[in-house]
């Protein structure tokens, strides 16, 4: 899906020179039509958007592509920094290209043809089969739209993303030839069906250790009291039959905890 865009919106010193300096990067590097591309974008170097943090983002309503400072901390002119920037600066404009979004809410559409998804009201609607099922696509969303862009990738760009740094650390990055080279040649759909399997069945164990774990009912209002109050509180009614004591007793019980530690809660 080719999306034009017409961005205008001026953007900061920073992040227009950052944007120049990658678009130098990727006319070096042989990727002319993503340097071209990427003069459609609005770029910009920020901690959040829309008051989300970010990593990195293609932001679909509007075409921005928002970075992390943080992505910056070794200068633009680091070369390690500028291969990491050129694959990441790549991938973000192919979620974009590739409409990844638009192509998850149709497959959703269709998947839950009962589901309004800009109401969440008609969650209703659904079985409780449905909400785990609908769980499970959206948790693997980016992970299959990820496993996608890798395809993509040459032997050069694996290595960067394989060994990708943020401020000193190895946060590594998705390559479905190294977690499931038997999905090589699938489609973003056939992907996220094969991720949401996964997520599926760990949606399913999760809500099975919480029926089996089932949370203590808190007979307070937490704002009112400190959490020490509150732990303390929890770990009465969870040992003892709470049913025996009035509010008040339990409040004595928790003061003399508190103060002279006469309660035995192990």
């Amino acid at each position: 899906m080719d999306n034009k865009l017409f961005i205008q919106e001026a953007m900061d010193p920073r992040s227009s020179d950052m944007r120049t300096a990658i678009i130098k990067k990727l006319g070096e590097d042989g990727f002319a039509t993503y340097a071209e591309r990427l003069k459609e974008f609005r770029f910009l170097v920020a901690d959040a958007y829309e008051g989300r943090t970010v990593e990195t983002a293609a932001m679909f309503g509007d075409g921005t592509i928002v970075f992390n400072p943080n992505w910056f901390i070794d200068g633009i002119e680091d070369k390690k920094t500028l291969d990491q920037l050129s694959v990441l600066v790549r991938h973000e404009m192919l979620h974009y290209l590739l409409a990844h979004i638009i192509r998850m809410q149709e497959y959703l559409q269709k998947k839950f043809p009962k589901l309004q998804l800009d109401d969440e009201s008609s969650l209703k609607n659904l079985t409780p089969d449905d909400i785990v099922n609908l769980s499970a696509y959206k948790a693997a969303d980016n992970i299959a739209a990820d496993f996608d862009l890798s395809q993509k990738y040459d032997d050069y760009d694996k290595e960067v993303v394989r060994n990708m740094t943020l401020c000193g650390e190895v946060i590594g990055g998705l390559i479905l030839e190294d977690k499931h080279p038997e999905w090589m040649g699938m489609k973003f759909e056939e992907i996220l069906e094969k991720v949401a399997e996964e997520k599926r069945e760990e949606i399913k164990q999760a809500i099975q250790w919480m029926e089996e774990h089932p949370q203590i009912e808190i007979h307070i209002e937490e704002e009112n009291h400190s959490p020490e109050y509150v732990d303390i509180y929890n770990k009465i009614i969870d040992k003892y039959d709470d049913d025996k004591y009035s509010d008040e007793d339990l409040e004595k019980i928790v003061k003399k905890a508190i103060e002279n530690g006469e309660i035995d809660l192990d």
